[in-house]
């Protein structure tokens, strides 16, 4: 019997966990802070929560080779797919590709590959999106098409440079199949479609173009992602945006471009080695004012210096009081942080719901 190790006793864990035992492998689970047990393994399973960089995992791949769980499923997957990553957008583009081809969602969208991918047939379509992390952990050319949108400066924090974080993106084109189709997000000059800008909708008209699917339903049934770019409502003739998704700069200068302004920003959380001084020209003419919260509120307000007036605060409740006070008739107050959410949040949803609750109260 063939023995595997998986790290991660999560919902990604316990999906390769089941996946595996249904192919007769022995397998045994284990945290890194656990002890290896005495059994040879013929392979390790890794969780997407779980870092490379750590000392466990990297003396690990010493001894066998370890794989993300979604290059496990990919093993075992004989379905058609689609595969996207990028900085940001993937799970907006995912969701209309689904849509369109009437087909399952996995990967780093939230469901794990191994309960979908294996399950499918042969003349069925899964859309899959991927992360870096994901990707660097991955080598079965099992894709029929990979989308790769616009790769920005993000996860500094785990990965070396940006240089690993564009190479561990770019993975993505080497699990195509042979003849596969790889699409790079470039600036185009088509009209934009209905829910997405002039790039991204080149990219899915070519998608269209070579596999098909259906584009009227997937307008139809699309709708924008909940904390991504949401309209939550007009108060005071003021529009109020949940952009609680974004946990990048390069996010949330890609939500000041694509919101109607003058923009009252809230913008804060986590530290995760990120230049704010890239928002100075994407915000120049249009952010009359930023509310910088929590850990980052100082970083944000030097990183802008003195081109925009930066007011910080500790707290959400905070920011969306002093955001009210600040915006006029037909400005947008703009929720779209450029940070991950851990320092006061459980996650990005906990804290757009908690946003909308402050705005709505």
């Amino acid at each position: 019997m063939e023995h595997v190790l998986i790290i991660g006793k999560g919902i990604s864990g316990q999906s390769a966990a089941k996946l595996l035992k249904e192919k007769g492998c022995g397998v045994f689970m284990m945290n890194t802070d656990e002890t290896l047990p005495p059994i040879k393994f013929s392979f390790a399973v890794i969780s997407p929560g779980v870092s490379i960089r750590l000392p466990f995992v990297q003396k690990l791949q010493e001894t066998m080779e370890v794989i993300a769980e979604v290059e496990l499923a990919f093993r075992y997957a004989e379905c058609k797919m689609i595969g996207v990553t990028g900085t940001n957008g993937k799970s907006s583009l995912v969701t209309y590709l689904g849509h369109m081809f009437d087909a399952p969602l996995c990967g780093n969208i939230g469901i794990p590959a191994s309960e979908v991918l294996p399950t499918l047939k042969k003349d069925q379509w899964a859309i899959v999106e991927l992360s870096s992390f994901q990707l660097q952990l991955m080598k079965s050319k099992k894709l029929d098409c990979a989308l790769l949108l616009k790769v920005t400066d993000n996860h500094l924090d785990v990965h070396l440079n940006f240089e690993e974080y564009y190479q561990a993106k770019l993975n993505i084109k080497h699990l195509l199949k042979e003849g596969g189709l790889f699409i790079f997000e470039r600036e185009g000059h088509f009209s934009p479609m209905k829910h997405f800008n002039g790039s991204v909708a080149e990219m899915i008209r070519k998608v269209h173009e070579t596999f098909g699917g259906n584009l009227e339903k997937a307008d139809q049934e699309f709708l924008s992602l909940p904390h991504r770019l949401e309209f939550v409502c007009e108060k005071n003739g003021v529009t109020i945006v949940d952009d609680s998704k974004s946990t990048n700069p390069a996010s949330t200068a890609y939500a000041v471009e694509n919101t109607k302004g003058p923009i009252v920003l809230i913008a804060g959380g986590t530290i995760k080695n990120s230049n704010f001084s890239v928002w100075k020209n994407p915000f120049q003419g249009k952010v009359k004012a930023v509310i910088a919260y929590g850990d980052s509120a100082e970083s944000i307000k030097k990183g802008l210096q003195s081109n925009v007036v930066v007011y910080t605060v500790h707290k959400m409740e905070e920011a969306v009081s002093v955001g009210l006070s600040l915006a006029s008739h037909g400005d947008t107050l703009l929720l779209s942080p450029g940070c991950s959410s851990f320092d006061q949040f459980s996650g990005y949803a906990h804290r757009g719901e908690v946003f909308k609750r402050e705005v709505l109260g």
